[in-house]
């Protein structure tokens, strides 16, 4: 029987060509060995245009709305009342309260482009802004998530985006998210440097017969199991990612040899729900060779 995992690609070492000499001024500064790639902040207009106009159409039509019972025809010729100079102070607040908004969400994009993220061969530097810079070393990292967020306008998917979260040993959190070109890219890098550290520890820790907690899933000598039950590894068949899901597969071994009968889903989770999932995947290919040498499986 041959159990399938999902191949981890090798990081991708520049994003548009040569790096700028800035990056490797940051790198020297910050002590993270050699810069790998530059990812740089950018505006989606799709995005920038759905935000303005979920504001105009939430924000300003009730504030227009309150401001015109405020000014209703009743008032020109009877004494405005309570309810009327109530209406328009909050149809004023909510109309101040658009443009705020607008203004902050213009300014916001504004901003973006100057964004970038440094990855380097001990880190990365994130800076969004002249003076917001966080400087994170590879062994800081202790939880990778990827998730990846869709977006719906009355019931239907306009677009899809990818995100991804670092929560660090000091309890801060790095996310990134598609404001950042080749998003896909700068996750893979985290993930796979994430899991060159963590990986040997995670071995040692399997040999010496510790479980192995994966959010919903734990990986001990004896097989997976999510919650109460355990998949043994003589019925694993292998686990696939795919479209942001992950699904575990099984086979009866008592059917190996007499039946037709292909491999069946156990489990199936989100990618979103799976921390460290490269490390996860790694040490299922360990747990399955290592296996097959004590079985003397070649």
């Amino acid at each position: 029987m041959v159990q399938q995992t999902t191949q981890i690609q090798q990081p991708p070492t520049s994003v548009g060509g040569m790096l700028p000499p800035e990056a490797f001024q940051m790198a020297a500064a910050y002590q993270l060995g050699a810069p790998t790639a530059v990812y740089r902040g950018r505006v989606k207009i799709s995005v920038l245009l759905a935000k303005l106009f979920l504001i105009v159409m939430f924000i300003g039509s009730w504030g227009a709305i309150f401001v015109a019972m405020g000014f209703s025809p009743a008032s020109w010729h009877v004494q405005a009342g309570p309810l009327q100079y109530g209406a328009m102070i909050v149809g004023i607040a909510l109309l101040g309260l658009g443009v705020a908004l607008i203004v902050r969400v213009i300014t916001h994009a504004w901003s973006v482009p100057g964004w970038q993220v440094v990855a380097c061969t001990d880190g990365l530097v994130v800076r969004k802004g002249k003076d917001e810079v966080k400087v994170v070393r590879w062994e800081q990292v202790d939880t990778v998530w990827l998730r990846g967020v869709e977006q719906y306008v009355n019931g239907i998917l306009t677009g899809s985006y990818f995100r991804i979260i670092a929560d660090l040993k000091d309890g801060t959190k790095v996310k990134l998210d598609e404001r950042f070109v080749k998003i896909e890219d700068l996750a893979l890098t985290v993930a796979y440097e994430v899991k060159r550290i963590q990986f040997p520890q995670v071995v040692t820790a399997y040999n010496a017969g510790s479980p192995i907690d994966f959010g919903p899933l734990t990986v001990s000598q004896v097989g997976i199991s999510e919650y109460k039950k355990t998949l043994p590894w003589r019925q694993f068949a292998g686990i696939q990612v795919n479209k942001g899901w992950v699904d575990v597969l099984w086979i009866d071994d008592r059917t190996i040899g007499k039946f037709l009968v292909g491999p069946r889903k156990w489990m199936h989770i989100g990618v979103p729900d799976v921390p460290n999932l490269f490390v996860l995947l790694s040490l299922i290919d360990y747990a399955i060779l290592y296996r097959n040498l004590c079985n003397g499986v070649k």
